[in-house]
């Protein structure tokens, strides 16, 4: 039976300035970004096949869009076999860059105890202030 999910997009809170940066700067912030999320996936004990963790990505300016990750099957914890989808690729433009997670069911995850948001609120407080917000 398929449940009705409902995300409410708070963009002038994900979305972040860099000032004075470089496409090798935007590139490096992306890329820790998702180690950022990497850590808290494992801090948060959100490992169940390794498949939400193994799909966080960083994409580079103007590098096209991040890859895609197959869907399959994939063990769990208790040794059971769960389908695993992953969502579709996201790009940036020339002056930007991105990270996320594809897995179809990260958000649900990210709901119940943040890894990805959490990522963002540690770049902001490592960046030494060359990041802001957006006031979109």
């Amino acid at each position: 039976m398929a449940s009705d999910v409902q995300v409410n997009w708070y963009g002038e809170r994900v979305i972040l300035r860099v000032k004075g940066a470089s496409r090798e700067i935007l590139s490096r912030l992306a890329l820790q970004g998702s180690q950022f999320a990497v850590e808290n996936i494992q801090a948060n004990n959100q490992i169940d096949t390794g498949f939400m963790m193994g799909s966080v990505y960083s994409v580079a300016p103007g590098s096209g869009t991040s890859p895609t990750w197959p869907s399959g099957e994939y063990l769990d914890k208790s040794g059971k076999t769960v389908t695993r989808e992953g969502g579709a690729p996201v790009g940036a433009g020339p002056d930007e860059s991105a990270f996320g997670c594809v897995a179809e069911y990260a958000i649900h995850q990210e709901m119940a105890n943040s890894f990805l948001y959490r990522a963002l609120e540690q770049l902001v407080s490592d960046s030494g202030g060359i990041i802001s917000s957006v006031s979109l």
